[in-house]
């Protein structure tokens, strides 16, 4: 059995650097950032965008995502990447609260 690997910095929304409350425009124009920054590659970032376009990959990608505080999501996403957890601990608790 091929079980799909969860992870989060493949959403749409950490790719881009976005969150689900951005417009098309803003989400167009987080595309063309990270292409001039090169935090990944092209095609990444045009299916990210692509994704961010069209309902269903969209509601995918929303309810993959941290909705409960999405302008701390990527934050929290990279403090996870650097094995941080005492920060994502208090960043957890902080939402909670």
């Amino acid at each position: 059995m091929n079980i799909p690997v969860f992870d989060l910095t493949t959403n749409p929304f950490y790719v881009l650097g976005v969150t689900p409350e951005n417009t098309h425009d803003e989400i167009a124009a987080a595309y063309d950032r990270a292409l001039g920054e090169g935090r990944h590659s092209a095609a990444e970032l045009t299916q990210a965008s692509q994704a961010l376009h069209m309902p269903q990959p969209r509601l995918e990608a929303e309810l993959s995502w941290l909705l409960y505080e999405p302008y701390k999501s990527a934050a929290l996403v990279q403090r996870l990447q650097a094995k941080d957890y005492a920060a994502c601990s208090d960043m957890l608790d902080d939402m909670v609260d």
